[in-house]
């Protein structure tokens, strides 16, 4: 939106209404893109409203979620095919991942039965990524000393809701201007502190 796209997403932070304000954008034709989770297209209502729209581009983000060799794995990606089909009409597929080796590649190709696909791919190396592994007795304290370091906004991923929120007061506690994020929040305190994160 903010380069001039008409884009909407639909998921569970919208209201009814506002889903259909949505779908009568789309079939009206003022949408040039529509993102929604793979869970959602499934759903009974969802392909009723797609039914009356016509798909030029199928794109699916992550692709190698789709693959059984991917390492996130999701059961909700292996239905994507399902769209696919329903959709009839012989419409692009444009399958997206950034971490495929020759066996997830492979494997999203006989999932979604592509014919002859075009394979673009580069390099996995990002200049702007690292990765570094360290073997610490005191996480927290070397995690500051990582963020002290780290130029604009960061991400850490742990493994449990409460964890999120350990972290992120003891960050707090060392001065740093942290919040906490999992899928426990209800929509409202998600959407604000993902705007915040994003702001």
């Amino acid at each position: 939106k903010a380069n001039g796209i008409a884009a909407e997403f639909v998921n569970s932070s919208l209201s009814r209404e506002q889903v259909l304000q949505v779908f009568a954008r789309l079939r009206q034709g003022s949408l040039k893109l529509l993102y929604v989770a793979p869970e959602r297209l499934l759903q009974p209502q969802f392909l009723d409203r797609l039914q009356d729209v016509g798909v030029s581009l199928f794109a699916i983000d992550e692709a190698h979620c789709i693959s059984q060799w991917g390492h996130d794995f999701r059961p909700s990606y292996l239905k994507i095919k399902e769209l696919k089909d329903f959709l009839k009409q012989k419409t692009p597929v444009l399958a997206l991942t950034a971490t495929a080796n020759k066996l997830v590649q492979k494997d999203i190709v006989e999932q979604l039965e592509l014919e002859n696909p075009q394979v673009f791919k580069q390099s996995f190396y990002r200049e702007n990524l690292g990765y570094l592994v360290f073997h610490e007795q005191n996480k927290e304290q070397r995690l500051a000393q990582i963020l002290t370091k780290a130029k604009g906004t960061s991400i850490v991923y742990v493994n449990t809701r409460k964890k999120t929120m350990d972290i992120s007061n003891y960050l707090k506690s060392k001065g740093f201007s942290a919040d906490y994020y999992h899928g426990g929040l209800n929509q409202q305190t998600r959407a604000k502190k993902q705007q915040e994160w994003i702001n």
